[in-house]
C-alpha cells in the first residue's frame, strides 16, 4: 500500500514539513513540550483530572469535515513531488505550518493538542449527543503514570450514562 493512499493530505503535509525541519529545531520543540508537561504536572498536586472540551466546535458529519476544493487542490500540490523544493524555503514552511496548525487547532484539536504534545494521559469520552445524533466528547487529562484513574473514570461514566453507537454506523 502506498503511503499516499493511507493518509490524508494535512497529515502528509505536516510530515513533509517535519522532515524539512533541522534536528536542532525539532529537539527544541520537544524540550518546550516537556516544559509545558512539567508545568501541567503541578496542576495535579491539587486535582485528579482536568476536564476540557474535546473539539473546538460542535461535531459535524464526517463528509463535511474536509477542506474546501481550492484548499484541497493546494494541499495535494504541496504533498506532491513537484513541491519538494518549496520546503527548503524556511519562510514558506513557517507560513504553511502556521496556517495549517491554526486551522486545525481552531476547528478540531482545541484542547487535545496539549496531551498530544506533552504526553500526559488523556481520554475523550462521548458524554452527549447533538440534535443530529453526533457524539460530543469531553476530554479528561490525568497525572503522568496514573492512567488507571482515567480508566476507572471512563468505566464510571459509561455505567452512569452508557455510550451508544448511532444507528447505521
Amino acid at each position: 500500500m502506498r503511503v499516499r493512499a493511507s493518509l490524508e493530505d494535512i497529515p502528509l503535509l505536516l510530515a513533509r514539513i517535519g522532515r524539512s525541519m533541522p534536528a536542532q529545531e525539532v529537539g527544541g520543540s520537544r524540550l518546550v513540550a516537556r516544559r509545558i508537561g512539567a508545568k501541567l504536572a503541578a496542576f495535579y498536586d491539587d486535582f485528579d483530572v482536568l476536564a476540557t472540551p474535546t473539539l473546538g466546535r460542535a461535531p459535524i458529519p464526517l463528509e463535511q469535515t474536509g477542506p474546501p476544493a481550492a484548499e484541497r487542490r493546494l494541499l495535494r500540490f504541496l504533498v506532491s513531488p513537484a513541491a519538494a523544493g518549496l520546503f527548503r524555503v524556511r519562510s514558506f514552511v513557517e507560513r504553511v505550518l502556521e496556517a495549517q496548525i491554526e486551522t486545525a487547532a481552531r476547528q478540531v484539536l482545541f484542547r487535545t493538542v496539549v496531551a498530544n504534545l506533552t504526553g500526559v494521559p488523556a481520554m475523550s469520552v462521548p458524554l452527549h449527543r447533538t440534535e443530529n445524533d453526533l457524539p460530543v466528547g469531553v476530554q479528561f487529562l490525568g497525572r503522568c503514570g496514573d492512567e488507571v484513574t482515567l480508566l476507572r473514570l471512563a468505566a464510571q461514566l459509561e455505567q452512569a450514562r452508557p455510550w451508544r453507537v448511532a444507528a447505521g454506523t
